[in-house]
């Protein structure tokens, strides 16, 4: 098989094609290499291989929950909200949603929200799914188990979406405020 724009020869090997001779300078380096078509396409425009397609994804995953810990990711547009998602207030086992902004935490359902300015919270512990925020001027920490929320991030190449639980929100937290 020849290709007629570019001149590179395969032969055909089962279900593979090996590769015989190319100036194509993405394969120069596969000749006498067996791939499938799919394969050859993926070398040519620097695509993982299918096999390698599953690990590239989870990679990708990873570096998408790094930005949000690093805070180049939020829960809007504007990267102020932090975190946005289910909860419950250990103190008084009260369920709502618990929002946390560049400025504010909130906690509370659709009528009824404590608030609080984020300066006056020192930092985020973890320990399983219960996060303790210190607060400034408190004896006791505010005890949440913080339930696991999807992220969704919307890039060129398409909607990806990553889970993020307690420890994402605490390392977050703590980086906003430098503790």
């Amino acid at each position: 098989l020849v290709c007629l724009q570019c001149s590179t020869e395969f032969d055909k090997d089962g279900d593979y094609l090996r590769l015989v001779r190319t100036h194509h300078r993405k394969l120069q380096g596969h000749i006498e290499r067996p791939f499938k078509l799919i394969d050859w396409h993926r070398l040519t425009q620097d695509l993982p291989l299918v096999e390698e397609e599953a690990e590239f994804a989870d990679q990708f995953n990873r570096e998408i929950v790094k930005s949000y810990e690093r805070g180049d990711l939020g829960f809007d547009d504007q990267n102020s909200v932090l975190w946005r998602g289910p909860a419950t207030n250990l103190d008084n086992q009260a369920h709502g949603t618990l929002q946390i902004s560049k400025d504010e935490f909130q906690f509370g359902g659709v009528f009824k929200k404590a608030k609080l300015p984020l300066d006056t919270i020192r930092a985020a512990r973890v320990q399983g799914e219960l996060v303790s925020f210190l607060i400034s001027g408190e004896s006791a920490p505010f005890d949440f188990k913080v339930e696991n929320i999807d992220l969704t991030v919307h890039l060129q190449s398409g909607m990806y979406t990553v889970e993020l639980g307690p420890h994402h929100l605490a390392d977050r937290f703590n980086k906003e405020r430098g503790a």
